[in-house]
């Protein structure tokens, strides 16, 4: 399947990423993220990695954390979850081909968990630790 799903991306004119962030902390993909950015051929993004399991001032005040944060560096932000209406941002509506993510566990909101979304996109995992 991952075959498929790469050649499949290979075709495309323009590649869509999300890269998930849970914090500041565990940021490392600046210069990554630059490079995606200064390339006309892909689409890069950020988007929080926010958990089921906080409360929704929890969710909120660290998505405005991260939104201050990227938008400071002129990084296009997604929110994850609308905090006015609690809809969490669909991973598969947005059609996105590759993911990065500091974390691997399944522990986000569901619509951006692994298991959602992996028939559709590639996944790229970034170690925050040494």
């Amino acid at each position: 399947m991952y075959n498929a799903i790469l050649m499949e991306k290979k075709k495309k004119e323009r590649i869509r990423i999300l890269f998930f962030v849970m914090s500041v902390d565990m940021w490392k993909s600046n210069s990554l993220f630059k490079l995606f950015l200064d390339d006309p051929r892909f689409e890069p993004y950020i988007i929080p990695q926010l958990l089921k399991q906080n409360t929704s001032e929890q969710n909120e005040r660290i998505q405005n954390s991260l939104r201050d944060y990227f938008r400071d560096l002129n990084f296009p932000f997604i929110d994850a979850i609308n905090i006015n209406t609690g809809e969490v941002f669909d991973v598969n509506d947005f059609k996105t081909d590759i993911v990065f993510c500091s974390q691997p566990y399944d522990a986000g909101l569901i619509k951006h968990r692994i298991h959602s979304i992996w028939n559709n996109v590639l996944f790229a995992y970034i170690p925050y630790c040494v």
